[in-house]
C-alpha cells in the first residue's frame, strides 16, 4: 500500500494562482503526443486501470496549472520590474496555500510524481524550471533538495514513449471520450482532509492485520 505524500507539493505551484473552483473550458488547447508502437503487456489492463485512477485525480490539476501559468506569464510581461514579477508570483503562492493545500497533501507518492510529470507535459517545463523562473535558482535548488529527501525529483520529465506510455494512452482516451474523467478542479477543506486521513489510517491498519493473519496461517 502506498504511503501518503507528506512533502508539501503546494510549493511546486509557486507561480499559479486564481480560483480553483473554476471549470476547465471546453476550448482549452490539447497537447497530444505520438505514442509510436505500443508493446503488448499481459498486465496491461491492470496497469491501465491504475493509471486511469491516478490520472483522474491529478490531470485536472496539471491542466489548470498550465492555464494559470500562461495567465501569470502574460501578467508578468506587462511588468517591467523584476521585483514586481516575483512579488506577483509570491502573492499568488500565498493564495494557493490557503485554498489548495489539503488537496495536495491528500495525494499519494505516485500521484504526486505523476502530477509533476503532467505539469511538464502541459507546460513544457519541469517543476524545477517553473520555480527557478519565478522565484530564482536558489529557491528552486533548495526545494529540489527537500524534494529528494522525500524521494521526489522536481526536474522529472514526462516520457510518453517510455515509462509514461500507458498514461499517455489514458489521456488520449479521455480526450477522445473513450473513458470518462471529470476535469474540473475541486477544493478540499481541513475537515474533509482529516476525515480522509483517518479513513486511510484505518485501511492501512486493517491491511496490516490481514497480512499478519495470512502469515500466521502459513
Amino acid at each position: 500500500m502506498q504511503s501518503k505524500w507528506s512533502f508539501k507539493l503546494l510549493l511546486f505551484f509557486l507561480c499559479f494562482g486564481g480560483e480553483f473552483f473554476a471549470q476547465l473550458e471546453d476550448t482549452m488547447p490539447i497537447r497530444t503526443q505520438d505514442l509510436g508502437e505500443v508493446v503488448a503487456d499481459k498486465d496491461y489492463f491492470k496497469k491501465y486501470q491504475r493509471a486511469l485512477r491516478r490520472v483522474r485525480r491529478v490531470y485536472p490539476l496539471a491542466l489548470y496549472a498550465a492555464k494559470e501559468l500562461k495567465t501569470l506569464e502574460e501578467e508578468q510581461n506587462e511588468l517591467k520590474s523584476g521585483r514586481k514579477k516575483k512579488r506577483l508570483a509570491k502573492d499568488l503562492n500565498k493564495e494557493l496555500k490557503e485554498d489548495f493545500q489539503f488537496v495536495i497533501r491528500d495525494l499519494y507518492i505516485e500521484e504526486g510524481k505523476l502530477l509533476m510529470k503532467l505539469i511538464h507535459r502541459e507546460t513544457g517545463k519541469t517543476v524545477w524550471e517553473i520555480i527557478s523562473g519565478n522565484r530564482g535558482k536558489v529557491r528552486a535548488n533548495m526545494q529540489g533538495g527537500m524534494g529528494k529527501l522525500w524521494g521526489q525529483d522536481l526536474d522529472i520529465r514526462y516520457e510518453p514513449k517510455g515509462e509514461d506510455q500507458i498514461v499517455e494512452q489514458v489521456i488520449q482516451d479521455i480526450w477522445n471520450k473513450r473513458v470518462y474523467a471529470d476535469l474540473s478542479v475541486r477544493k478540499m477543506d481541513k475537515t474533509t482532509y482529516k476525515k480522509r486521513q483517518k479513513e486511510y489510517r484505518s485501511r492501512r491498519k486493517a491491511a496490516r492485520k490481514k497480512n499478519r493473519k495470512k502469515k500466521e496461517e502459513k
